[in-house]
C-alpha cells in the first residue's frame, strides 16, 4: 500500500519538472523573439536615418548650387547699378548705345531674385520623429 502512496507523488514531481522546463523554454522563445524584433527595427530605423540625412545633403547641395547662381546674377546687377549710379548720365549716353543701355537695364533686372530653399526633406525628417528639435 506504500508503494502505491509514493507513486503519485513521484509523478507529480516529475510533471513539474516537465513543467517547468517547457515554461522556461517557451519564455526563452518569447524572450528571443522580443530581442530579434528589437534588433530588426533598430536597424530598419538606422536605414531610414541614412536614407533621411543622404536625402537632406542632396537637397542642400542642391539649394547651395542654385542660391551660388543667385548671388551671382545679383553680384552682376549690383556691379551694373554701381556703374550707372556712379557715371554721369552725359558719359552713359556717349558710352553706351541702345543695345548696350538696354544689356545693363536687363542684367540689373536679373539680380531680382529672392531664395526659397526646398524644405520638404527638412520637414519630413522632423516629421519622422527620429531626431529631436532642440
Amino acid at each position: 500500500m506504500e508503494n502505491k502512496t509514493s507513486k503519485p507523488a513521484y509523478q507529480f514531481g516529475r510533471y513539474l519538472k516537465y513543467a517547468i522546463g517547457e515554461i522556461t523554454l517557451v519564455m526563452i522563445g518569447i524572450l528571443l523573439a522580443l530581442q530579434v524584433n528589437n534588433w530588426n527595427e533598430t536597424r530598419k530605423e538606422l536605414l531610414l536615418k541614412n536614407k533621411l540625412y543622404h536625402n537632406l545633403e542632396a537637397s542642400l547641395r542642391t539649394d547651395s548650387i542654385a542660391l551660388a547662381g543667385i548671388i551671382e546674377k545679383i553680384d552682376k546687377s549690383l556691379a551694373c547699378q554701381k556703374l550707372i549710379i556712379s557715371t554721369p548720365s552725359d558719359e552713359i549716353l556717349s558710352q553706351f548705345d541702345k543695345l548696350e543701355m538696354q544689356k545693363q537695364v536687363r542684367q540689373i533686372w536679373e539680380g531680382v531674385y529672392s531664395f526659397f530653399p526646398k524644405t520638404g526633406v527638412c520637414n519630413q525628417l522632423l516629421a519622422s520623429n527620429l531626431v529631436s528639435t532642440q
